[in-house]
């Protein structure tokens, strides 16, 4: 049905799509979004066409879905939430924040770098993403005015640019039917799309992660693989360090994988890691254990007489606390779906952040994504339970590895934006096992997965209550 309906929504959305942004950019006098959404789009389409010519036509078509439909999200609610960038966002509290390092007058290239170096001291957690929005920044005055479409633009491309590589990962081992739907579904329903309407930078570390997770399953096909993984650590760390120092685990998967074809390599990754170790490991733990101390002084607030998970999982022994953390960060945004829809009662947050684009059913893609997240691992499950997982390939397995480890180490926080990174490595290995799966424990575990999912709901009413 997917397939068959594409044919003809493909193009239909993308008729909206770009008549809502030529409507909605040239009545607000911002030409340079206009301009800048139409470069991205027929860039990326030549880009495509060219680099992967034999599966253009599906990843064509990924993309101009994704990308139309981020957009008309990206329009709408920017459009009901969105007058001021510098006191108003949608969703995302840093936005704002992000706005106002950016929102300077530039007159030529020096000025941005100037500008660069003027807000470093507060930016220096995410070097990169503060330099690309101040030349995003200088690219709209060009033209006209800084603005907030163009910032949140490449928020879109992103998430869009990031469908076709999630296909082109499932295409090496299946159909291009099961590819297309697969990679189709994960652009309509998973967290990609609510984190590519706004203005952030977890979507340059999700692309970042997407393309580390391709590269590892084409580790045997694809050249400079190692120098391409080295520079996307250098990008990580230019958007967040702590993801950086992580994606360190993509090269040794890399080796790994190259081990598996030459046993001599075994002997070089041996050799390597205790220095990777010693050069690495403090880095992280001083980040993780900052992270930790923050998110348990966060949970330390929670009033007692509600009914807080987090707070009793992080009470937990060490080990058996990350496993149980790093589970309920995976059920927290299914259940319930509509968190974030309204505040809590004498909510900190919205009393701090009192604006309509905090607290909004327009947020309804966040729960619609946590609930498809469950049902992504009910399949996961059942390839454990079922051991079919054994004959999922290395390929895939090394970066699902990665996507728990990840998980496991952020647990300390539960925010789906910090780990979504490796979500479509995790997806790519769920929907492998899906294909081994014979029907019957397929329909099996879709079932058992949405009993549990309605166990879990009431669990939390009888707890919580609306």
């Amino acid at each position: 049905m997917i397939c068959n309906s594409h044919k003809v929504w493909h193009p239909f959305v993308f008729v909206i799509a770009a008549s809502l942004i030529t409507i909605y950019t040239l009545s607000s006098g911002w030409f340079s979004a206009f301009l800048f959404w139409f470069l991205l789009f027929f860039g990326s389409i030549a880009y495509l066409q060219y680099a992967h010519r034999r599966e253009s036509k599906n990843i064509l078509k990924l993309f101009v879905i994704s990308y139309s439909l981020y957009t008309i999200y990206t329009l709408v609610t920017n459009y009901l939430f969105v007058n001021d960038p510098s006191r108003e966002f949608f969703m995302i509290v840093d936005s704002f924040k992000f706005w106002n390092h950016s929102n300077y007058v530039m007159y030529d290239f020096s000025d941005v770098w100037n500008r660069f170096l003027f807000v470093l001291p507060e930016t220096s957690r995410y070097p990169l993403f503060s330099f690309i929005n101040l030349l995003l920044s200088f690219f709209s005055q060009l033209i006209d005015v800084n603005n907030i479409l163009v910032m949140k633009i490449q928020s879109v491309w992103i998430g869009s640019i990031s469908i076709p590589y999630i296909y082109l990962s499932l295409r090496k081992f299946l159909l291009q039917s099961v590819a297309y739907k697969a990679a189709l579904l994960f652009s309509l329903f998973s967290h990609v799309v609510i984190y590519s309407v706004v203005f952030n930078r977890d979507p340059h570390i999700y692309l970042v992660f997407v393309l580390a997770s391709y590269l590892l399953v084409h580790f045997d096909t694809k050249k400079f693989v190692f120098i391409k993984l080295f520079g996307l650590m250098l990008l990580a760390m230019g958007f967040r360090l702590e993801h950086g120092l992580f994606f360190s685990v993509f090269i040794i998967g890399y080796f790994y994988l190259k081990a598996t074809k030459n046993k001599s390599l075994l002997l070089v990754l041996f050799a390597v890691l205790p220095v990777f170790f010693a050069i690495f490991s403090p880095s992280f733990l001083d980040k993780y254990g900052d992270n930790s101390e923050a998110y348990q002084n966060q949970i330390d607030r929670v009033e007692r007489t509600s009914f807080s998970a987090g707070a009793a999982l992080s009470k937990l022994p060490p080990g058996l606390k990350q496993i149980a953390m790093g589970i309920n960060s995976q059920i927290a945004s299914a259940v319930p779906f509509w968190r974030g829809w309204k505040p809590e009662p004498n909510d900190p947050n919205f009393r701090r952040f009192p604006v309509p684009g905090y607290f909004t059913s327009w947020r309804f893609m966040e729960g619609v994504a946590g609930v498809f997240w469950f049902f992504v691992w009910g399949i996961v499950v059942a390839g454990f339970v079922r051991g079919v997982h054994k004959f999922v390939p290395q390929e895939i397995k090394i970066p699902f590895y990665i996507g728990v480890l990840l998980i496991l180490v952020a647990s300390s926080s539960i925010n789906i934006r910090r780990i979504y990174c490796v979500y479509p490595a995790i997806y790519i290995y769920a929907t492998y096992i899906y294909v081994l799966l014979p029907p019957f424990f397929r329909n099996q575990a879709i079932r058992y997965s949405a009993i549990t999912l309605v166990a879990f709901y009431c669990i939390y009413l009888s707890l919580k209550g609306f």
